[in-house]
């Protein structure tokens, strides 16, 4: 066989699921002498971890045959281990590459058992161990050996007091209270475990930062007692071996003093958080993969340009990670209407096997934010992938193995504390929908991202606009229609309602609750087969020669309401200007027919998007489609204005909630613009200097506004973009605030108004 085939299964992202499958289905070459070999780590009602390891050899000749495996008890009482940090080799200097987690079985002459991949990248990592099995890490690219030995006993995982580049917290045995799938509070006895931070490898003594620990706070989520009113301390001042109710440490700096006083984490320094200890190594260490990932915030944040009909996505990179001794940048994939999980293994995205699940690559960067085109009825649908690429790494160009996951959560923003419309059970939220029938739907509080648990009843103000219908109150439309108002109970983060309607139309919702914001939701209620007219939508009224942009036609009947056809349909698009439409984000790709430019629109489809690209500017004239019977009456129009592609101004580009409040961080980007207002690609890398004489505004380089960059601050858009690196800025009083945009030569200028409540 050319390569192992690893299937795994973790109970903790099982939901509901608390017992493994009784069967699985692999697919396997056929060939004689095939090792099936399976390790089961399981903890029983008091924490205690157990090892239970069982191999079976099997010639495989039919095309599919049954393999049964015993397995047998090999040790217990292991802890296990969350290991972060950077591996130094030089000055801010690391190893790159995929790592994969390997158990050898203990007295056997066989040969070791891979577990998972990971990644590190210019010595970033994040691990996990357990104790009492021999686990080893080593590169795939050439089978050398990293981290060696009986689990995290490698001497450098090793306890040493008084070593500041280096922290050893010891986690003891108690009870954990969080949310299990269904929105319900389950508590579940831990084992003691460990977390292991800082600097590592054979530089680290010289060239290694202090790992600071945060002081005398209570873990989340985590306590002494099975009635969960005890929470664990983190306390510095206590040793090892008095573990009762404190989370220790040895090694490393308290926050706030010496070396961990001042400076920027990651470049001065980093922080292991004892609050957020076993709550995932993100939250632990404060990075996810390639990028900084701070404890109930988001990796990675977005906003949304309904006049360009854009998604941008930002965050921050790790120091180092992208260069000659990181990766060459990122790739990012994207799919508008993902309902599944995307293709997981070990600790990240496998982004090889993204494509064959449908989702398509939109572009790569080495920057620390990117735009593609994705059209307003699927903003909030839509699901990323960012997937650091090593050019020439062992060999040949490939993905590093930890692809990151973005899942637009329902507003269009940087994920915080919101509300999210989706399907029941976690699906996409359907946005079509057939009179007469009824649709469940989920009403979710979200923070950072995750699922917000309510401490007491949340109180949700429904609004809504359109034909009649009815939001029932309970699943499968049964119970009362909402009127007003529904709620989270107590211990749930959502709240199941069901949808149905008699009228055709847009049916359009809003919920909000307070400090929550709002979801929105627009339901296109259609009655049958009998579409005769066509709408065009998404397409911008003002674009720039050169630019690719999205559209979308959309079925209607006569009343006119939302419908389908009953067989295939071809639209001809036309426009008066020097122009083209495409079937790819690129451009790249004319429609079908003699003139490319008939968009075919399969039978029973609702909305079919295309993409339109001018080649000369033109007054605003009109695109038209039109489509044989039964829409020979039922063309349809809509003026686009086509500017150059020269820069002549610019303008900002802020996530736009309904409001903006005063001491509240919000992302912006700069967009260089032509004379009509659309934006325009820049030849060359420009500097923009973005500045404020607004009182009480200032402008940070981070998404909780924590480091403070001045009022102002110079951003750069790279050659070939339209927008810079992300900014953020926060007021600290209401009223008028503007912020102005500059660059040289010319000088070349623009500005932001808008108003802080």
């Amino acid at each position: 066989m050319p390569n192992d085939v690893v299937w795994s299964w973790d109970a903790h992202q099982g939901g509901n699921i608390v017992s493994p499958p009784a069967n699985i289905m692999l697919d396997i070459p056929k060939g004689p002498d095939r090792l099936f070999q399976i390790l089961v780590v399981s903890e029983n009602e008091n924490g205690q971890m157990q090892f239970l390891y069982g191999d079976t050899v099997k010639t495989l000749a039919a095309s599919a045959e049954d393999v049964s495996v015993s397995v047998a008890s090999i040790g217990s009482g292991g802890e296990e281990a969350e290991i972060g940090g950077r591996y130094l080799t030089g000055d801010n200097v690391g190893p790159t590459g995929d790592l994969e987690l390997m158990f050898q079985p203990p007295g056997l002459n066989r040969p070791a058992m891979k577990i998972f991949n990971t990644v590190m990248v210019n010595g970033w990592f994040q691990l996990f161990m357990i104790s009492g099995a021999p686990f080893t890490y080593r590169w795939v690219h050439n089978g050398a050996t990293l981290f060696s030995g009986n689990g995290f006993s490698d001497t450098e995982f090793t306890p040493i007091t008084g070593v500041a580049h280096k922290l050893h917290l010891i986690r003891p045995a108690g009870y954990s209270y969080y949310q299990k799938g269904g929105g319900v509070y389950v508590t579940e006895a831990r084992a003691a475990a460990r977390v292991i931070g800082g600097y590592f490898g054979p530089a680290a003594a010289t060239y290694g930062k202090p790992a600071c620990y945060t002081a005398a706070q209570t873990m989340q989520s985590f306590y002494s007692d099975i009635g969960h009113t005890t929470a664990i301390l983190y306390d510095p001042a206590s040793t090892a071996s008095s573990k009762t109710r404190r989370l220790n440490n040895q090694g490393g700096v308290s926050f706030g003093t010496g070396g961990c006083a001042n400076g920027n984490a990651f470049i001065d320094w980093v922080k292991v958080d004892g609050k957020y200890a076993g709550n995932g190594r993100d939250q632990t260490f404060g990075f996810r993969g390639i990028f900084v990932s701070p404890p109930n915030n988001s990796t990675i944040a977005s906003s949304y340009n309904s006049g360009t009909q854009t998604m941008t996505l930002s965050w921050t990179f790790l120091p180092g990670v992208v260069g000659v001794n990181g990766v060459d940048g990122v790739a990012i994939y994207a799919h508008p209407n993902f309902d599944g999980g995307m293709e997981m293994g070990g600790d990240g995205i496998d982004c090889e096997k993204l494509q064959s699940v449908g989702f398509s690559w939109v572009g790569d960067t080495s920057s620390s934010s990117f735009s593609f085109p994705v059209t307003s009825g699927t903003q909030n649908t839509t699901k990323a992938a960012l997937c650091p690429y090593k050019l020439n790494y062992a060999g040949r160009a490939k993905y590093l193995f930890m692809g990151t996951r973005y899942e637009n959560q329902g507003g269009g923003g940087s994920a915080g504390s919101m509300l999210v419309w989706k399907g029941s059970g976690g699906g996409i939220a359907t946005k079509t929908v057939q009179n007469n029938n009824c649709y469940n739907f989920e009403i979710e509080a979200m923070n950072g991202g995750s699922p917000a648990i309510q401490s007491s009843t949340l109180n949700i103000n429904v609004q809504s606009s359109g034909p009649a219908a009815s939001l029932y109150d309970a699943p499968d439309c049964g119970g009362a229609p909402i009127t007003g108002s529904t709620t989270i109970a107590t211990g749930s983060s959502k709240r199941i309602v069901s949808f149905l309607s008699t009228t055709n139309g847009y049916k359009n919702y809003n919920f909000n609750a307070s400090g929550f914001g709002q979801a929105s939701a627009q339901l296109s209620v259609y009655s049958g087969v009998d579409a005769n007219k066509l709408e065009i939508s998404m397409l911008p009224s003002v674009t720039a020669v050169g630019r690719c942009m999205v559209g979308e036609i959309r079925l209607e009947n006569s009343a006119p309401e939302p419908a389908v056809n009953s067989s295939a349909t071809t639209v001809t698009l036309t426009y008066s200007g020097a122009s083209g439409f495409f079937s790819d984000h690129n451009c790249t790709t004319p429609l079908t027919g003699a003139n490319n430019n008939e968009l075919n629109i399969p039978p029973l489809t609702q909305r079919m998007g295309f993409f339109f690209k001018a080649t000369a500017t033109q007054a605003s004239s009109p695109v038209t489609a039109t489509a044989p019977s039964p829409f020979s009456s039922g063309s349809d129009t809509f003026n686009v204005q086509v500017g150059s592609s020269n820069l002549t101004q610019y303008g900002g580009n802020i996530y736009s909630p309904p409001n903006y409040y005063y001491n509240s961080c919000y992302p912006f980007e700069v967009n260089s613009m032509n004379e009509i207002g659309a934006r325009v690609l820049v030849p060359a890398a420009t500097t923009v200097t973005v500045s404020t004489v607004s009182s009480g505004v200032a402008f940070y380089s981070d998404p909780s506004c924590g480091n403070l960059v001045g009022v102002s601050h110079n951003v750069s858009i790279s050659a070939g973009n339209d927008f810079s690196q992300t900014l953020w800025f926060k007021g600290t009083s209401p009223g008028a605030v503007q912020i102005d945009f500059t660059s040289s030569p010319g000088p070349i200028t623009g500005n932001k108004n808008f108003t802080l409540f």
